[in-house]
């Protein structure tokens, strides 16, 4: 997960200090300063291969689907029209109409429906 450049450059630093320290005390032995830059790193990385909880997976989701709100409200608005139109070219009655547009409709669909037969009634 760490890029090869990175940790070479790490190593690099690391080595140096060492033998920084080994000029200035003149022995092999690394004091505890120079030890401290290390600690943790080990403990640090066997956590980072461990998957994130459900809780952070949740958390990430949620942020990156706000995130797009910028792109998810243009493309909302622009494709709504077009769905109604669609929807109620299929029979569909969506949407706010005029009243009048609405009586219209409703005499027309009451014009076009054959009348019915009452039972019993032979004509």
């Amino acid at each position: 997960m760490i890029p090869d450049s990175v940790k070479q450059t790490w190593h690099e630093w690391r080595l140096s200090m060492k033998k920084a320290e080994h000029e200035h005390f003149g022995n092999e032995e690394v004091s505890d300063a120079v030890e401290m830059a290390g600690w943790g790193v080990e403990k640090a990385e066997q956590k980072n291969k461990v998957d994130a909880s459900l809780a952070t997976q949740l958390a990430l989701a949620y942020a990156i689907h706000k995130s797009f709100i910028f792109i998810r409200v243009p493309i909302a608005v622009a494709v709504t029209p077009k769905v109604v139109r669609i929807l109620r070219g299929w029979g569909w009655d969506i949407g706010k109409r005029t009243t009048k547009e609405a009586k219209a409709i409703r005499r027309a669909h009451v014009a076009a429906r054959p009348a019915k037969k009452r039972k019993g009634r032979k004509s």
